[in-house]
């Protein structure tokens, strides 16, 4: 076996050797104790699918959720737009009306015949 690192000299390389053995006699013993235990394999078997199962039922609904989550960030972003947008307008209604609402009433109290349009009180 023969490893080299001259491709990248300034990188650590992580080489991980992985040794199995078995000796014949001894795999043999193991395969006749699992057929002896058929039903418990079975069983086994059996609940690890069911495991399997549940897992991808809750990946399901994770994923569910996380649709969910964005959908609803979404319709929070276009309604603080939607709320802001209207808030500005109908702040700039308000400040238009109150400047025409003062012009209207000082032009009310002005009189013109006798200081020259200066204003004057009426009453």
């Amino acid at each position: 076996m023969c490893i080299d690192n001259t491709l990248s000299r300034f990188a650590s390389k992580l080489v991980s050797m992985y040794v199995a053995a078995f000796k014949r006699d001894e795999w043999e013993k193991y395969i006749d104790e699992l057929n002896g235990q058929e039903v418990t394999v079975g069983n086994f078997t059996q609940s690890l699918a069911n495991v399997d199962q549940n897992i991808g039922v809750m990946l399901k609904a994770l994923d569910h959720s996380r649709k969910q989550m964005s959908h609803d960030w979404y319709l929070v972003e276009g309604n603080h737009s939607y709320v802001q947008n209207w808030s500005i307008v109908q702040c700039l209604v308000i400040i238009v009306s109150s400047v025409t609402q003062v012009f209207f009433v000082k032009k009310f109290f002005l009189d013109n015949d006798n200081t020259g349009g200066k204003f004057k009180p009426r009453a």
